[in-house]
């Protein structure tokens, strides 16, 4: 039980910290400085590889759902891996490139 609630505060503070980044981000981004490319391509590459870590934990929890689990916990757990990819890695990879053109990046300067 205390290790679960370990990760719990660690997820937590991962969560604040990038949402402070995407923040910042924005803020730098509306008012055209560098720095908001940046912390958005930063943001968004610290996301995609928290939905990777996400979707092995779903992946591990599938398999072991598949030997003592029933059709009904399989089926939620499949829908939560896929729903997992469309959020976690959809605005992500959008961002990653759109901002990593060369007319965006002339743009902001």
């Amino acid at each position: 039980m205390h290790s679960q609630s370990c990760l719990d505060v660690a997820s937590h503070i991962v969560g604040m910290f990038i949402t402070v980044i995407l923040m910042a981000g924005a803020i730098l981004l509306i008012r055209r400085h560098q720095a908001g490319r940046t912390l958005h391509l930063l943001w968004a590459w610290i996301n995609l590889a928290l939905t990777v870590l996400f979707v092995a934990s779903m992946v591990m929890a599938l398999g072991m759902a598949s030997t003592s689990g029933t059709r009904a916990e399989l089926t939620k757990l499949l829908a939560m891996l896929v729903a997992g990819l469309i959020v976690g890695a959809g605005y992500p990879l959008f961002l990653i490139i759109y901002l990593g053109r060369h007319v965006t990046f002339r743009d902001l300067k």
